[in-house]
Formats: C-alpha cells, sequence, structure tokens
C-alpha cells in the first residue's frame, strides 16, 4: 500500500532518484539534452539532503510511499518565490507548490491529488492565504488544477539552462506497453516487476503534436526520443484527453444525466449469505450492471463466504479497487481456516503494480494465490464457493463478463450469471485445480474454455445457423462484444450469411467485418452503442431452426482472446434469463439516440429517429425495465 508522509533526511536519495527520473522522461526533446544529461542522482541527492536537514524547509516536503518499492511520488511547499502580477498589491500570504512528481508506473493513481492534498494542509499551517505553482502554458495538468478551483493569473518567460524559452508545444508518446515475461522466471513477481521498471523505455509507436509546431521543433522531440518521421502525427484534437474528467467533477448539476441508483432484484432483497445461496440453489440468477446493485448480488455473494457451512472460496482478480470486498473474503476465509484460492494475473496491462500488491497481501493472510499458466494470462471473472449442505457439498459459482472492480460495476455496463447447476460448477472447479496446478487439462462438460474449445465452439455454433440458413429454417446470430477482429470467425460469419443467416451486432469498438457487402455480407448489421455506461459485456446467441442457445463471459472476437488467454463462455439456460438477454439486444439494436450503424465503406453513421418517430435511447430503456423489475413482487 502506498501512504503519504513527511519526507525525513533518509529520504533524500530515493527522492532524488524520483526527480532524475520524472524529469528525464518527460522533458526529453523540451529542454537541452545536454541540460538533462547533465542531471546526477547523486548532485541531487546531495542537494536534497541539505535541505532536508534544515527542519524549516523540510517541513515542507512529502513523500508517497510504497511499503514495497519505497518513494514513489514526491512534493514540496513553502512561501511564494516569486509572486504572480496577479497577486501584486494584494496583503495576503501566498505559499507555493515547489514541485510534484510521481513516477510514470504510479501515475493515475490518485497520489498526485494525496500530495497535493498534504502540501495544501502544511500552506494553511504555515498561515498562508493561498498559493500558486508554474507550469508550461500548455501542459494539460492544468485541467486537474483547475478541477480543483485553481485560476491562472499570469504567466512569464523563463531562462532554463542559459537558454531563452522561444518556442513550446505539447505533444504526446504512445510506448509498446507489452512486455515479455520469461516461462523459466525464478519469482514471476520480481521479474515482473522490472519489466514494469523498463515500460516507460519500451519502443515509441506514436507521437501527436498540436498542430502550429514548427518543424524545428518536431525534429527536436523526435530526435530526444528516437522516432521515425513516419510516427509523428500533427492532430487538432487536444491531447491527453484523460484530464477532461476533471471537468465531470465540476458543479454543474444542469449539464449532468439524471443520477442512477441501481436496483436490486426482489429475490436479493434482504438476504443472509446462506438465503442468498439458498435462491441460486433453487434458480439461476442473471445481474445486468450497473442497473442491477453491484452490492447487492456481486458482493452479496463474495459476503456469503461467511456462512459457517462454506468450506472453500475460490476467485480470480484481473482488475479490482483499492477497497475490494473480494479480496477482504479471501482474507477471511483464509484466517478462519477455510480453503481460500486467488488467481491473480499479474499482467493485467496497466494494473501489474496493484495485481503485486494485492498478490503479496494475499499471501501474507495466508491465501493460497497463484498466477496462472505460462504464456496464458487469466482474464476469465470466476467464483467459486463450495458449501457443506445436509445433502453433501455443493458448489455455487458466480461467471461474469466485467471484472470484481466495485467502481467500475457504476459505469461499466456487465452481466453476471449465479449459478448451481452441478456440471458448470464442476468445470469451474476442474479450471481452478487446472490453472492452479493440481490437475491436468479437463474435458469440460458445459463450459467453452479458451484456449482448449472456445474457437472451436464458437465456429461450431455458427456453423450450425449456416447450415439451418440453407435449409430454410430459422437462423440468426446475435453478438454482443466490445471487439470483433478475429479473421476466422469474421469469415465464418460472412459463410453464415450467405447462406441466408440473419446476423445483428453489437461492437462497441473495434470491428473488421464490413456488413451491408453485396455478394458477402448483406444479411449482417453492425452497431455500436456509446451512452452513459461503457458497454463491456460479452454475449453470443445463436438461432438453428429449433435450437435456441445462449453464452455469456469474458470473451471478445479477438486472437488475443480466443487463443492466448484463459477465456471462458457459460451457456445460459433458464428461460427467464434468456428472455432478459433478449431484452438487451432488443434496445441496443433499436436505439436511435446513442447509436451508429457501420456501412459496407467502414464508416459509421450516427443513428437518427424518423421524423415522428419517438427517440428510442437504449440505456434509458433498460434502467425503466430494472426498475419495474425491482417493484415486482417475489
Amino acid at each position: 500500500m502506498i501512504r503519504i508522509r513527511r519526507a525525513s533526511r533518509s529520504d533524500a536519495a530515493a527522492i532524488a532518484r524520483v526527480h532524475v527520473e520524472t524529469w528525464q522522461s518527460a522533458y526529453a526533446g523540451l529542454l537541452p539534452d545536454s541540460m538533462l544529461a547533465g542531471m546526477s542522482d547523486v548532485r541531487q541527492a546531495a542537494w536534497w539532503t541539505r535541505l532536508l536537514a534544515d527542519p524549516g524547509e523540510a517541513r515542507g516536503v512529502f513523500v508517497a510511499d510504497d511499503q514495497d518499492v519505497g518513494v514513489v511520488g514526491f512534493g514540496s511547499c513553502g512561501l511564494v518565490r516569486d509572486k504572480p502580477e496577479g497577486l501584486d498589491g494584494r496583503e495576503i500570504r501566498v505559499g507555493e507548490v515547489y514541485t510534484l512528481y510521481v513516477e510514470p508506473d504510479f501515475q493515475n493513481m490518485g497520489l498526485g491529488r494525496r500530495l497535493l492534498d498534504a502540501l495544501f494542509r502544511q500552506l494553511r499551517a504555515d498561515g498562508c492565504d493561498t498559493a500558486v505553482l508554474w507550469m508550461l502554458a500548455d501542459n494539460p495538468s492544468r485541467f486537474f488544477y483547475e478541477g480543483l478551483g485553481g485560476e491562472r493569473i499570469g504567466q512569464r518567460v523563463d531562462t532554463m539552462a542559459g537558454v531563452d524559452v522561444e518556442e513550446h508545444a505539447t505533444f504526446r508518446v504512445t510506448r509498446n506497453a507489452d512486455f515479455m515475461v520469461s516461462d523459466e522466471a525464478d519469482d514471476l513477481l520480481e521479474a515482473v516487476e522490472e519489466e514494469l521498471r523498463q515500460r516507460r523505455f519500451g519502443d515509441v509507436v506514436r507521437i501527436e503534436v498540436e498542430r502550429g509546431t514548427s518543424d524545428r521543433l518536431i525534429r527536436q522531440i523526435q530526435r530526444g526520443v528516437r522516432a521515425a518521421p513516419e510516427q509523428i502525427h500533427r492532430v487538432d484534437a487536444p491531447l491527453g484527453l484523460g484530464a477532461l474528467l476533471l471537468l465531470a467533477k465540476l458543479d454543474r448539476s444542469e449539464l449532468r444525466d439524471s443520477p442512477w441508483l441501481p436496483v436490486t432484484q426482489r429475490r436479493l432483497v434482504d438476504r443472509s449469505g446462506a438465503e442468498l445461496l439458498d435462491q441460486i440453489r433453487g434458480h439461476d440468477i442473471l445481474a445486468h450492471h450497473p442497473y442491477d446493485s453491484f452490492t447487492t448480488s456481486v458482493e452479496a455473494f463474495v459476503r456469503a463466504t461467511t456462512d459457517p457451512n462454506v468450506v472453500a472460496f475460490k476467485t480470480t482478480v484481473y482488475r479490482t479497487g483499492d477497497l475490494s470486498p473480494t479480496v477482504d473474503a479471501l482474507i477471511d476465509a483464509a484466517e478462519n481456516g477455510k480453503q481460500a484460492v486467488c488467481l491473480v494475473e499479474l499482467k493485467a496491462r496497466f494494473d501489474e503494480r496493484r495485481n503485486i500488491e494485492w498478490s503479496r497481501a494475499l499471501e501474507r493472510a495466508g491465501v493460497n494465490v497463484a498466477h496462472g499458466l505460462p504464456g496464458l494470462k487469466t482474464h476469465a471473472k470466476l467464483s467459486l464457493i463450495v458449501r457443506d449442505e445436509p445433502d453433501g457439498p455443493r458448489r455455487y459459482v458466480h461467471i461474469g463478463t466485467g471484472n470484481y472492480h466495485a467502481t467500475n460495476a457504476c459505469s461499466y455496463e456487465d452481466l453476471s450469471l449465479f449459478t448451481a447447476d452441478e456440471e458448470i460448477a464442476a468445470d469451474v472447479a476442474d479450471l481452478f485445480n487446472y490453472v492452479t496446478g493440481f490437475s491436468r487439462p479437463p474435458m469440460f462438460r458445459r463450459l467453452l474454455v479458451g484456449p482448449e474449445s472456445l474457437r472451436v465452439g464458437l465456429v461450431e455454433e455458427i456453423r450450425a445457423v449456416g447450415r439451418a440458413a440453407a435449409l430454410g429454417e430459422r437462423a440468426r446470430i446475435r453478438i454482443k462484444v466490445n471487439a470483433l477482429v478475429d479473421e476466422v470467425v469474421i469469415d465464418e460469419l460472412y459463410s453464415a450469411s450467405q447462406a441466408g443467416a440473419e446476423i445483428e451486432i453489437v461492437s462497441r469498438g473495434i470491428c473488421c467485418l464490413r456488413p451491408g457487402v453485396e455478394g458477402l455480407s448483406e444479411g449482417i448489421s453492425v452497431r455500436s452503442v456509446l451512452g452513459r455506461f461503457l458497454e463491456h459485456s460479452r454475449v453470443y446467441a445463436f438461432q438453428a431452426g429449433e435450437r435456441i442457445s445462449y453464452w455469456l463471459g469474458s470473451a471478445d472476437a479477438m486472437p488475443r482472446n480466443l487463443d492466448r488467454r484463459i477465456e471462458v463462455l457459460a451457456p445460459i439456460d433458464d428461460p427467464r434469463i434468456q428472455r432478459r438477454v433478449d431484452d438487451v439486444f432488443e434496445a441496443l439494436l433499436a436505439d436511435k439516440l446513442q447509436s451508429w450503424t457501420l456501412g459496407a465503406d467502414g464508416c459509421w453513421l450516427r443513428n437518427e429517429p424518423a421524423a415522428g418517430e419517438r427517440p428510442r435511447a437504449a440505456q434509458d430503456e433498460l434502467m425503466r425495465l430494472a426498475s419495474k423489475r425491482a417493484r415486482k413482487k417475489r
């Protein structure tokens, strides 16, 4: 975990390291190479040692201290050194934030805000009425400070290392974030940590530079990051769009969507852990987030592990929040002598550091932590509870399309299936045993599991629909994914379309299939829905004559999901739940406000209601249906 504390003299070397690394990374191509190359950890450490030896100066220095890594960020403050013109003549005591730096691997984790809060508290304690800081005019970080109420009050031209700043520009470097860890690594956690330290030096993929930047400055940027000319892209759009999220925090209620409070299905209201498991044993349950509450469904299922008759809890962690009921449940289970197993994916992109921290915390608590199979990411979202019951041990399973992340569950659309089906539960148990190294690869009964059976299973489902279409039978495919790029799957869909099948695809992101091409894909339509919630679930529905099958799970139609990950698609057998999935497809396919249709030319066209037609937004319709379900009697 990471805490913010006041710096001590012993932190000088660590602060110097962060200071040098962040400058050399952030200002390459902007400041003279000689200046950056001349920065030295030793000289900076000596400077910080002298500063921290002065109690008056040291009181304004704070560090972000990771319990495993050490200092990963720092900030300093004191009385203003160069009072801006906008404050001249005002009878106030002015403070200044001198420095605020966080290592690249630890950015976007809220550490900058926490450090800034500590600095502001210190300045207030020192009697300051306000505070200033200086930054480049086009630094996207200004959105961060403006979101906190900051205002631009002045400007100046600086001379750095004897060089006048004649021109400045905003640019963004995209680097290859993938890394390879040898299957032979003695310590996987240490190997991943070492790769993370090298990530910021990954190969350059693209450089975006604001339009209007001179060729001379672009060449300097290009040299600084060692990029090829074809990797330079002049853009009009603002860079660092993540900073715009701060605008959503402004107090402008008239610009916001009406608040949505997720509802609790009547079957889940006021249920103890034992009662919830009894409900699942009676009938499968489907929760549709964020329309259905994550707290009273997924988290309630996890809390059911406190039932004294529960003897085992196994789960996967791909991405999870700082405060995770799933992690807490694992620790509680281990401390109470229950079998607790967690499959943590260390290579979940940009969550590697967090997952390393969770792994170590869980191991310290006595949880059996595993990291999957060599060469395969574990992307499946699974939990398994085993409970002793009068008729013997029984397994209960949660299979989801999204992560065990309560914060994301408020804005990501996902599906959760809860079942006590003996064959599905046995498959999940076998998968945990296989991936944690306790058994050989099993033959799965009901699940489609990647990479063993997932691709083959999907292809066979598509081909069955194509055969039905060729016979003149009812033939329909509906797919909802984040991306559709797999060539084999696309070719099979083309073949089914040519046989006469009706194919409807909802792909939020990339879609490499071309719909509506004569002689190839006339029977295929593709749309994307982009609303207030991020469409994230993966659902597949196939009708071949009288045979209908529904699947949900973690897998998109991408080579990485089908061939290089542990993925799971689970069958939906309950007709009531199948009808709910139909409702989801119907709403998405009827949307005329927040949807786009992909044309045969590869261009997206926004859908709009016809004259006199009532406009329909899928997510509004699904909120209405969720509220209606919550009002139904048990």
